[in-house]
Parts: structure tokens; sequence; C-alpha cells
């Protein structure tokens, strides 16, 4: 009667046990479910920008994101970078899960199941993980693979469009981890028929250029399956995800991403020495007000890939300091202003400078030293002082006042020409004007005139 009684129990347990069929429908069932819950903002979870790691942990909540990247080419190995279905920030998140492109495909909205999971963000950088800490330190360690599985949904394909880049100065508003396409883009021709990855499994950099000759920095990790890929010479279109702005850096996650069946471009010529130093400054009253001021006398932009601002300090035969001009255009018939002092300026003159060189750069100049303009070739294509000449009591000194190209002067020169230069200072000295400038009411930087 026993043996009866248990066949019957197992019979009934073994008919009510599900089929494979209808338990992939009941998980099917639960990830559609999950998806279409509410979710979290971005702005709700996402800490405070600092210059600190900040972190937040959470008890509950679902959040979702798009995916960017991919490994299924062997790039962005275990982890996976997400932005905003709607909006420009971008996260990583750290995975112990390998294979991910398989699960989550470029383009995949995923869900996301917070709890017991931790947020961290430096700057613009933003982390999703798990918190740890080591001798007192916190960290955040990847999602181990149970969990991850457990944790993240694939909730369909969502319409993934990349922002595109026309130029260097268009990464500033990006967040790191973007997806961007930069069209025009070629590699140095150095780079041209080498393999992508110069030593397999060692991360390293490929240089390319746009059309323009502003350098653009591709990463790679070296584990791409694409490492024997030979560089092309033409130029292209190429879809990366954005490491740094500056310098401006991105990385492939695809072979396929990279576009150089074009035929290959050349960075049109300029003349150099249209471009040229407008004025130069050392308040009297405020030397956080000291700039100095370029201007472009064409009628086209001009990149400044490799150019330079060079001072030499009193009488100085060597390079004091130099300004890295490169990632920087100058618009058509305009100026660019290059401050000492960002906040000091900003107080004077009521406006934020192009550029801010700091304490010890060109711009930060007392008065007596000479500042040279230099091309990508080295060459110097514009002068003010002399070299190895102190310019205390010459006709280059410029203390508590300024240094302001005339109006008939059009081009730069290679050599200091004092008639080219209406100059004020504390002295009078070698035919200057013994007259101290005040800032602001002294002063026009952004505007400059030419006859």
């Amino acid at each position: 009667m026993y043996r009866v009684l248990i066949v019957f129990v197992f019979l009934t347990l073994g008919c009510l046990r599900p089929s494979v069929e209808t338990a992939d429908e009941l998980v099917t069932g639960m990830v559609m479910q999950r998806c279409g819950a509410q979710t979290l903002t971005w702005d709700s979870i996402v800490p405070p920008r600092s210059e600190q790691w900040e972190f937040v942990h959470f008890e509950e909540g679902l959040f979702s994101g798009v995916v960017l990247s991919s490994d299924a080419e062997g790039a962005f190995y275990q982890s996976l970078l997400l932005g905003q279905e709607e909006g420009p920030m971008t996260l990583e998140l750290k995975l112990s899960l390998t294979d991910n492109a398989l699960f989550y495909p470029r383009g995949s909205r995923l869900l996301i199941d917070l709890k017991g999971l931790a947020i961290r963000r430096k700057e613009d950088r933003i982390q999703l993980g798990v918190y740890s800490s080591s001798y007192g330190n916190p960290l955040l360690v990847a999602l181990p693979t149970p969990e991850a599985v457990r944790k993240l949904s694939a909730c369909g394909i969502s319409d993934l469009s990349p922002t595109r880049i026309d130029g260097v100065d268009a990464l500033d508003s990006l967040w790191p981890g973007s997806w961007v396409l930069w069209p025009r883009l070629k590699f140095k021709q150095l780079e041209v028929g080498e393999t992508f990855v110069a030593e397999k499994h060692n991360a390293g950099i490929r240089r390319l250029e746009d059309c323009e000759g502003s350098e653009v920095v591709l990463q790679y990790s070296g584990y791409e399956s694409f490492a024997d890929s030979v560089i092309p010479q033409g130029s292209g279109t190429v879809h990366g995800l954005l490491v740094e702005s500056s310098p401006a850096t991105i990385q492939l996650a695809h072979w396929s991403d990279l576009n150089m069946e074009l035929e290959r471009c050349e960075q049109p010529s300029t003349d150099d020495a249209a471009f040229f130093i407008s004025e130069i400054a050392d308040p009297d009253n405020d030397t956080k007000g000291r700039f100095i001021e370029l201007f472009n006398a064409e009628n086209k932009r001009l990149s400044l890939a490799g150019w330079s601002l060079q001072r030499y300090t009193n009488d100085a035969q060597e390079v004091s300091h130099r300004i890295d001009l490169s990632g920087i255009y100058a618009s058509p018939r305009s100026t660019l202003v290059i401050a000492a002092n960002a906040e000091g300026f900003d107080a004077l003159f009521g406006f934020q400078p192009d550029l801010v060189a700091g304490s010890n750069s060109a711009a930060n100049s007392n008065g007596d030293d000479t500042i040279a303009l230099v091309n990508p070739s080295g060459q110097i294509v514009d002068l003010f002082g002399q070299i190895g000449i102190d310019g205390s009591g010459t006709a280059h000194e410029f203390e508590d006042g300024s240094a302001l190209r005339k109006p008939t002067v059009d081009r730069g020169s290679q050599s200091f020409k004092p008639s080219e230069w209406t100059i004020h200072n504390d002295t009078g000295a070698s035919g200057t004007i013994k007259q101290p400038l005040i800032a602001p009411q002294d002063y026009s930087p952004g505007t400059h005139l030419i006859e």
C-alpha cells in the first residue's frame, strides 16, 4: 500500500512540474513585468559633482540606461558604459561578467536592480558596482556574475544615435563614455600601414587628426580581436566612445566602426603670419587681470594644433614657459584671449577668457619679458621683444601698462618692430609712453581692429 502511495505522489508532482517551455515563459513574463516598472531618474541617484569620490548606497530601486559599449571584439572588458535614454549623462557599470555583448548588445535598454549596490562620482566620472573597502579606504568593485544575472534585465533595443563631432571644441559639453561619430578623420602618416595594436595584450594609443590638423588620440586595450588589422591610408568616419575631452581621446568597440575609404584629406594651407599677437596686458591696479590677446586676420577658422605661445623671462635665452594651443580654433577675423587667472580676469572685464594659462605662463608676464608665437613647424611667426634682453627700460617694456598692436598691422613679424606697437608703462623709456593703465577702462580684451 505504501509503495502505491509513493508512486501516486511521484506521478502527481511530476505532472505539476513546469516544462522547460513553461519555465522560459515564466522568466520572460517576470522580465517583461520588471521592464515596465517605474525607474528612478539619473538625477535622483547620482551624487553631486565633486573633486573627490562621493558614494551613494541603495537599499532598493530600479534604474535604467542604454548600453553604449561592446566587448564583442575584445574592447571594454568586464564593464558596461551606459547612457541616459534622454540626456547627456553616462556611467560605467563594473561587472565580473564576460562576453557582455551576448546578453547586452550595444543599444540595449538595461534595467538594474539597485538593492545592495553603490554609485560613486568624481567630477564627471560615474561608476556603479558593489561597495567595499581596503584599509579603511572606500572602494567600488565589480558586480559578481551571479548577482549580475539576477539584477540586470535587457529590455529591448533603443534607437541609439551617436553625437556628431565637428571639432574638438564640441567635446567640452560631452560626458566621458559618450558615443560619438567623428567625420573627416585620418591616421597620422607615421601610423599608416602599422597593425592597430603595437603589442598584443598591452594597452596603447594610435594618433589621428582631423582635416584641419587637430590631433585625436585613439586608445586601445591590446585585447581587441582586430589587433592585427592594418591602419588605413585614407580618411573618413570613426564611431567611438569618448575617453577624455582634453586631449581628445576615443576608443573603438568594433573595427567596422572605423571607415577610412575616402581619399586622404590634407590640411588646408594657411598664412601663418596672419595669426599674431594683438595685445599684452599688465594692469597697474590688478595683476590678476594680466592677459595676452591673439588675432586671426584670415577669413577662415584656423586650427591651432601644434601652435604654442612661449615666454622668455627677463633676459633668458631659452624658453621659460610654453602654452600649448593644440585643440583650440581661432575664429575668422576674431581674437583669442588667454588669461593668467580666470576669476581675476572675469571680475575685472566681466567675461571668461578663451583660455586660462596659469600663473607661470606667458599670459602672466610682469612687463619685461619676450613673447613668441610659434607655428607647428617650430618657427617663430610673431615676436614681441628681443630674446636674451631684459625688457626693463627698453622699447619692449610694458610693466603696469600694455603693448597694443597698431591697427595698421595685419601680419606677425619674426623680429620685434617697436613701430608696430603702442606701448604704455611706468618709465616711458626708449620711445614708450609713460602712463600706467588701469583695468578695465584702459583695456579692450576680445576686441581688436585692423585697417
